[in-house]
């Protein structure tokens, strides 16, 4: 397979993983308890993370990490899913679409996802690590 084929490969899965994930995101935005919706969410970040890693889109990969972080600790119980976090993983989604468009037409902008990342952070930083009930690592672990 040439890059090229790769590369139609990618835009056709992250297009169909992010309308997944935004299909997923409308219904813990009404079922906030719901672990199997944030188990989904989980894995479309992380499957898309992966994707991204293997054609070296780092924006990409570094938007689903801060992502996945966040979820698995909704998905440990270190995080409630209130508004405010629903709403920002919509805007993730959002952003991550604008990237994957941006691979469409081959001009990558930069910059675009610090300041999600930074609220990303910011907000796991916040929960105390008694509160962390598993390991984000080993959270990416039982998804492989």
């Amino acid at each position: 397979m040439e890059l090229s084929e790769y590369k139609q490969l990618f835009l056709s899965e992250a297009e169909e993983i992010l309308n997944s994930a935004n299909n997923v995101l409308v219904k813990l935005e009404k079922e906030s308890e719901n672990m199997s919706l944030l188990n989904d969410l989980f894995r479309y970040s992380h499957t898309l993370k992966s994707m991204a890693q293997s054609m070296e889109y780092e924006d990409i990969v570094k938007l689903t990490h801060s992502m996945e972080n966040i979820l698995s600790l909704l998905r440990s119980g270190g995080l409630k899913t209130e508004k405010y976090i629903v709403e920002l993983l919509f805007k993730s989604l959002d952003t991550l679409s604008d990237l994957v468009e941006d691979v469409k037409k081959g001009k990558m902008k930069k910059g675009r996802i610090s300041p999600l990342v930074e609220k990303f952070e910011k907000i796991a930083s916040a929960i105390p690590k008694a509160k962390r009930k598993t390991d984000i690592v080993h959270s990416t672990k039982q998804v492989e």
